[in-house]
């Protein structure tokens, strides 16, 4: 009994301290501000909401990072949260709302980790864990007069394995989620920067 308790005791301890964190970062685009806004149109996100993580700050942050992907395109005037007050909305715009969809898996290979839980717990080198990343983002983009014109997707994925010290090495899974976050951002921006579809003439 006292064993099973130990045992029970470290398997936990595992699964709760060594997981993965798909609050990930992308690298923000820095780019110098040019004053060249002459007969663009502005962009305003009416909603930003990423499934799964409540963590308010992520959220925030990977706005702005998302911000920063638009404002690198250089295709709009502004790119701003929706003003309430339509009197403070630029006289050319679209808006958007953006829905993120982080979903991850991971299987444990016991018959082969399980020595790292007992007798040989934190020695044992084989631990091998499979992880499953899909990362979906969809847009609806509207018109100022708030009729649906468009709406695209865009997705990423991988699978990968860790073979060893698979329960502390999280980091080339998290590397990888980084990147399907960089990857679908720059599509999307790119995506949005086309008039076509903006105006719903295209997919």
């Amino acid at each position: 009994m006292k064993y099973s308790i130990i045992i029970l005791s470290i398997v936990l301890f595992i699964l709760i301290t060594c997981k993965v964190d798909l609050r990930q970062f992308p690298t923000k685009f820095e780019i110098q501000k040019i004053d060249n806004s002459i007969g663009k149109p502005s962009l305003y996100i009416g909603s930003f909401h990423i499934n799964g993580i409540y963590d308010k700050f992520f959220n925030k942050e990977m706005e702005k990072i998302f911000v920063s992907f638009l404002e690198s395109k250089r295709y709009f005037n502004k790119i701003t949260l929706l003003p309430l007050d339509k009197n403070l909305r630029e006289q050319d715009y679209h808006i958007v709302d953006i829905d993120i969809d982080p979903v991850y898996k991971e299987k444990i290979f016991w018959w082969l980790t399980w020595p790292a839980i007992y007798p040989f717990s934190g020695f044992w080198p084989i631990q091998i864990i499979s992880a499953d990343f899909h990362l979906s983002i969809r847009v609806k983009i509207y018109d100022k007069s708030g009729l649906r014109q468009n709406s695209i997707e865009v997705d990423d994925s991988f699978q990968d394995t860790i073979v060893f010290y698979g329960f502390y090495r999280t980091s080339p899974f998290e590397r990888r989620i980084q990147e399907s976050y960089k990857k679908t951002y720059y599509q999307i921006a790119t995506k949005l920067s086309d008039k076509e579809i903006l105006t719903g003439n295209k997919q």
